[in-house]
């Protein structure tokens, strides 16, 4: 029988399609070449901006959300890019998965440039040996704690700290600056590195319960991922450009009127008017004891936060205004019983933290068969269930135990004449130090992917000031020298845990959830987070460094003041100056808090009409809830009107709106910054 022939052009053709569908297949993965390449000529332009927009001209922090409006902004810009490609030559275009990867990699090397890292580092590591902020005759630092300081992790010549902080100078071009900065930042890196290395062995280790067996919803990734569908809808919806174009129209508007103060503005935000005074302030009215102790209660109408708002239930928006104003009622309540006994009572932050224990600890009691079942599979391998993660459970958890021990042994080695095992914390210290800090990585990787608060800053409640606060200086009752040397030590690490707000945790977490939606590769994506983040370690302190040798870091950078150095060294200063020995009265507080979120999460779960969730307990004592409270009451009514009267659609309908406010935010207040970074002007900062 006759075999049927086939033409030379069938032949291309079949060659063609099978060429299309290999690039293809290869694209959907996420972590490819181009994904890569991108990422890598994106990472300095994006540092660069960073540093332009939070450093020098303090006009945008977008290290402290949740979500990053810087990377949200370039991804905005190549997603418009992308669908131009797609439409004239489709298999150039990037897909979903690879526009996802870059998302996800330039999220965490952001948080290598971070403001709550590379912005206090410096001052903690040089800023305390340079009379301008530092160490001076007036405050006897060199006599306090400078010889316990570690040698090997802080820069001391004086010549090139005097250039740091005045600027003027190209930072390479004179070994003289540079060479005393190449030890301290390589330990430095290498801590960072280590810091963020072990969460990802605990985002693999967490990865299924969080994402295949609770579903957690992950609110903050919700906007990333509609944003890059293939054929998204979401940009055919009216609502949302109407959305955009209100706050854009409010950026506009104030950007203008900074430029050109004839111009009429609309103030939103905390702390800004048209006649450069304050925001609507509540409180200043408030001029009687004891109601006057509430201090501080503004008005604000961020269109990003309302769009926040808008997307997380509205059981945590509502209960994070109710606590707001609870920690303000006993405020006002310990000034109305004229309590002065303990300086910060009722001691609102050690509440807090009992909360956020209280979070961690819950999930754990109620995932404990999972976890149990996990152990088991740690120690016996389970290559069936090895070979779904990125990779096997035993090597995430050596990852995360090897990095634990490593920052353990190199915090007991910083002596003040060198590496010196011993020399540095006292090892419970250093265990503790390192293991209250991951377990509030792990409450803020938690708090993102159940209920994606736009900002999760446990502010100064980390590791080094509980040392401090609770552990103290005496023991025996005397002061310990080994304890004074141990808390100096940790104080070097202090900006590490200051707020924790910057930290790669949760973006490690929501990337792998972002390739469990698009069908990327898991394992692809966890080799290209861990080097990432090296590399994003070395081009944030290659491009940092010089920035303040230019602008000068107490000369014309806008955020590099004394506070900084002061607040790291000062705390320590109290801490040996007024010594104290473990303080149950702020233990107590912390039990009191966590006891009080496991009841109230009881109620909760017995209760399905009890509203508040326990959740607001921790997070509404911070800095930043006195920006939100009004946005989360704004939206939470907004919410429960369309809820009542238009059923489970009317809340659906207003995901688009929500998308709408932050992306209009955040693409005119970015056009901003880089408007002011290009021209070197300063502009109008819709956050920070």
């Amino acid at each position: 029988m006759e075999q049927p022939t086939v033409s030379e052009a069938e032949i291309e053709a079949q060659g063609h399609t099978r060429g299309v569908s290999s690039v293809l297949a290869a694209a959907t993965r996420g972590v490819t070449l181009r994904s890569l390449l991108i990422t890598g000529i994106l990472v300095p332009i994006n540092d660069w901006w960073l540093f332009q927009m939070q450093d020098v001209w303090a006009v945008g922090n977008p290290t402290i959300l949740s979500l990053y409006f810087n990377v949200v902004f370039i991804l905005a810009v190549l997603t418009v890019l992308n669908s131009v490609v797609r439409r004239f030559a489709p298999i150039l275009a990037l897909a979903q998965a690879e526009l996802l990867v870059i998302y996800t990699l330039l999220s965490i090397t952001t948080s290598c440039a971070a403001y709550d890292f590379l912005h206090w580092i410096p001052p903690a590591m040089a800023g305390v040996a340079y009379p301008t902020h530092g160490v001076t005759v007036a405050n006897r630092w060199e006599e306090i704690f400078f010889h316990h300081l570690p040698l090997d992790m802080t820069v001391r010549d004086q010549y090139s700290l005097k250039y740091m902080h005045e600027g003027g100078v190209r930072f390479y071009s004179d070994p003289a600056f540079w060479r005393p900065w190449v030890r301290p930042a390589l330990l430095w890196i290498l801590t960072l590195c280590l810091l963020w290395a072990g969460p990802l062995g605990l985002a693999v280790l967490f990865r299924r319960r969080w994402i295949e067996v609770e579903r957690l919803t992950f609110p903050i990734v919700q906007l990333p991922f509609e944003m890059t569908r293939e054929k998204p809808t979401l940009f055919k919806q009216k609502v949302l450009w109407t959305a955009f174009s209100i706050a854009f129209v409010i950026n506009l508007m104030n950007g203008l009127k900074v430029i050109k103060p004839i111009f009429p503005a609309i103030p939103v935000k905390v702390g800004w008017d048209p006649g450069g005074g304050r925001s609507f302030d509540i409180s200043r009215g408030i001029l009687d004891s004891p109601w006057n102790a509430a201090t501080s209660i503004s008005i604000a109408f961020y269109p990003m936060i309302i769009g926040f708002g808008l997307l997380i239930p509205t059981e945590l928006s509502i209960s994070c205004v109710v606590f707001f104003f609870l920690f303000k009622a006993q405020l006002v309540a310990t000034r109305w019983l004229g309590y002065q006994g303990k300086p910060e009572f009722p001691f609102l932050k050690e509440q807090s933290l009992g909360g956020y224990l209280g979070i961690l600890i819950f999930s754990l009691w109620v995932g404990r068969q999972y976890y149990a079942d996990l152990a088991r599979r740690v120690l016996k391998r389970d290559p069936e269930r090895d070979s779904q993660e990125p990779v096997s459970y035993r090597t995430a958890a050596l990852l995360f135990l090897g990095c634990f021990a490593a920052l353990v042994v190199l915090a007991m080695s910083l002596g003040p004449t060198g590496l010196k095992f011993g020399a540095g914390m006292i090892w419970w210290q250093a265990i503790f130090h390192w293991g209250m800090y991951f377990v509030l990585t792990l409450v803020c990787g938690r708090i993102r992917a159940e209920m994606g608060l736009p900002v999760h800053e446990i502010e100064r409640l980390g590791p080094t000031v509980l040392l401090g606060n609770v552990f103290g200086v005496i023991t025996g009752g005397k002061v310990s020298q080994a304890r004074v040397r141990s808390l100096t030590v940790a104080s070097l690490f202090f900006p590490l845990s200051r707020g924790m707000r910057s930290i790669a945790f949760p973006h490690q977490v929501e990337g792998m959830k972002l390739m469990d939606r698009a069908g990327g590769s898991q394992s692809r994506l966890f080799k290209a987070m861990l080097g990432t983040l090296v590399v994003g370690m070395f081009v944030a302190w290659a491009i940092y460094l010089p920035t303040m040798y230019h602008y000068g870091a107490a000369a014309k950078m806008r955020q590099y003041t004394g506070w900084h150095t002061g607040e790291t060294w000062g705390q320590l200063v109290n801490w040996i100056e007024a010594p104290q020995g473990v303080a149950w009265h702020r233990i107590i507080p912390t039990i009191i808090g966590f006891v009080a979120y496991f009841i109230l999460m009881s109620v909760k779960m017995r209760f399905s009409w009890w509203p508040l969730h326990p959740i607001g307990l921790a997070l509404s004592s911070t800095w930043y809830m006195h920006h939100m409270w009004c946005p989360f009451l704004i939206a939470w009514t907004v919410k429960v009107l369309a809820t009542r009267y238009g059923g489970h659609g009317g809340t659906r309908a207003l995901a688009p709106i929500a998308y709408g406010l932050i992306l209009g935010d955040v693409i005119s207040g970015c056009g901003w910054t880089i408007y002011g970074a290009i021209t070197q002007k300063e502009v109008y900062a819709f956050w920070n």
